[in-house]
């Protein structure tokens, strides 16, 4: 009931102040989240990690950014943590932003994106829905994040 109430404040909050000056909030806002971020390998497995607990793989990820997971934009991960707070909040579901495993894998074994054309076999790891090194019943739950502010 509050939450419904936090939205109607903010709806008209939003609907008096100038869309120019909204505008320009969101813009500083999204420079300073920028600039405070500090992507480390130790936040790149707890994203790997916290977007396993909605059965979204590696491989997955990797296919939304376009690139490998070592090789993130601070951009893509800020937007990554914002789809994560959207289906920790039950806003949105995984299949509205990635695509299902076996679409990710058939898009790697027809080659795209490999500019030579040659289909590769994928490894193990590239196939497995499951973050490499993570055993399936270590179980990162929505617990394991609570604690910290920083999801990853």
């Amino acid at each position: 009931m509050a939450n419904n109430a936090a939205r109607r404040v903010r709806a008209c909050i939003l609907e008096i102040i100038p869309s120019d000056v909204v505008d320009y909030a969101m813009d500083i806002c999204n420079k300073t989240r920028k600039s405070n971020a500090n992507i480390t390998p130790e936040k790149l497995e707890n994203l790997v990690k916290a977007f396993g607990q909605y059965g979204v793989g590696k491989a997955q990820i990797e296919d939304f950014i376009q690139r490998r997971i070592g090789a993130i934009k601070v951009e893509q991960y800020l937007r990554l943590r914002d789809i994560y707070a959207s289906l920790k909040d039950g806003v949105a579901k995984p299949e509205n932003f990635f695509k299902e495993v076996k679409e990710v894998q058939e898009t790697r074994l027809a080659g795209v994106g490999n500019p030579s054309g040659i289909a590769a076999e994928p490894t193990v790891a590239e196939t497995d829905n499951t973050p490499s090194g993570i055993k399936p019943d270590e179980g990162v739950g929505p617990e394991a994040f609570e604690e910290d502010e920083e999801l990853f």
